[in-house]
């Protein structure tokens, strides 16, 4: 990790110069945003009594408020050659208060990479972005994508990386490169070829390395058929044995999705997916915080990856999925073009459980925007989205357990774009 992060240091300072002659063509653009949740159906029971430490005291308050400014700056230095970088200056409140030591707890890099334009290959090397396939909320090849259905325009991770895409005609591609996982540990090669046939695009990726030791082999078809239709699948094969898990197999992950516009009720989308995974628990007795090692085990998990939702803090309900079988389905009607209001459910098809939200939006200003909705979380004892009281191992616990997930969420979203 140190080589690597002297390597970037260097890098940059060799850029420095660079930045420096390309001021005059610098573009500044970005974003400050402040987002306010409240939850209910919070119980940690007596846990919440006496003198508390500061963890357990942002799990006892159901406020979250958290800030955000994101400037983002591109400097041009000729048409084959420019530089991006990107700050995230992020502080959270109450529920997910935070203690903050050094400038790094808040002030982080978000990009920071060259982009070098030649005639048969386009070449990116830096901190930078990786997204693709047709889906929505569920990524299936592309590493470290957040999969949180409370916040389907999240801001994706930046990797150090370089990568390379060449352009073969005017309709087809050949992407590729190797990225870092976030915190060093692991790299992963990937290639991805994609192809426009008529009003079809066709596309093939490979992904290989990580943490999980494994190659993911992605295909994926999106089109029109008197509707919008995409299929996306995934054949993840481990070619080491994980540590702890003696048991690893080859798992399938299958996407099919559609969106239809009504002609009659006009600005109306309608989208509807449906997701297996071959991986994935089919008894809610197995969920992990259904039994007091696995709960311990499960948060260990969360904090290590930094899963966690810094929007809602749901919890369990967020930072990936557990179950085999979901169905997804959201309604968007555009009322005139500064407002549109949304119904989003996600459905957990064994337990069943369901996360059901709907929101309006509100451009104004020319610059600003305002998003105010809520999620509800039903379903029976022990499901995905709504566990009810879960038994925690530690001293001292309420008999009967505790609820960590919340029954409903109400939030509120402003931004202004600069």
């Amino acid at each position: 990790m140190k080589r690597m992060m002297a390597l970037v240091t260097g890098v940059c300072l060799l850029l420095l110069p660079l930045v420096a002659h390309a001021r005059s063509s610098m573009k500044l653009r970005g974003y400050a945003e402040s987002r306010y949740s409240l939850m209910a159906g919070l119980d940690l029971g007596s846990l919440c009594e006496g003198d508390l430490s500061d963890n357990v005291k942002s799990f006892c308050d159901p406020h979250i408020v958290v800030n955000r400014i994101r400037p983002s700056a591109l400097f041009k230095f000729s048409r084959k050659l420019r530089l991006r970088a990107e700050a995230n200056l992020l502080t959270t409140h109450f529920r997910l208060q935070r203690e903050v030591t050094d400038i790094t707890d808040i002030l982080t890099l978000a990009r920071l990479y060259l982009d070098i334009r030649t005639k048969y290959v386009d070449i990116r090397i830096g901190q930078q972005a990786f997204n693709w396939g047709p889906a929505q909320l569920w990524s299936l090849t592309t590493p470290f994508v957040p999969q949180d259905p409370t916040d389907l325009n999240a801001e994706l991770p930046g990797l150090w990386a370089v990568s390379a895409q060449i352009g073969y005609s005017m309709v087809g591609y050949v992407k590729l490169g190797v990225m870092a996982a976030p915190d060093f540990t692991h790299t992963l090669e990937f290639i991805r070829w994609k192809h426009t046939f008529g009003e079809t695009d066709v596309a093939l990726t490979v992904v290989e390395g990580g943490a999980k030791r494994r190659v993911s082999i992605g295909a994926e078809v999106k089109g029109t058929l008197g509707v919008g239709y995409w299929v996306e699948a995934a054949l993840n094969i481990p070619y080491e044995q994980m540590a702890d898990d003696d048991t690893v197999e080859p798992n399938v992950v299958v996407v099919v999705g559609m969106d239809y516009s009504f002609p009659i009720l006009e600005n109306m989308i309608i989208t509807l997916q449906y997701y297996f995974n071959s991986a994935g628990i089919t008894d809610k007795e197995k969920y992990p915080f259904n039994t007091p090692e696995g709960l311990a085990a499960f948060a260990t998990q969360l904090q290590q990856t930094k899963q966690s939702n810094n929007v809602t803090g749901i919890g369990f309900s967020s930072g990936g999925f557990l179950g085999a079988h979901y169905l997804f389905l959201s309604i968007n009607q555009r009322i005139f073009e500064e407002l549109s209001v949304s119904i989003m459910n996600v459905t957990n098809l064994l337990d069943p459980s369901f996360m059901v939200g709907a929101f309006v939006n509100w451009n104004f200003l020319v610059d600003f925007s305002l998003t105010v909705g809520s999620y509800f979380f039903l379903g029976g004892e022990k499901s995905e989205f709504a566990p009810g009281k879960i038994e925690i191992p530690i001293p001292n616990a309420p008999e009967g357990g505790v609820s960590l997930v919340p029954t409903a969420v109400a939030f509120a979203w402003i931004r202004y774009n600069f």
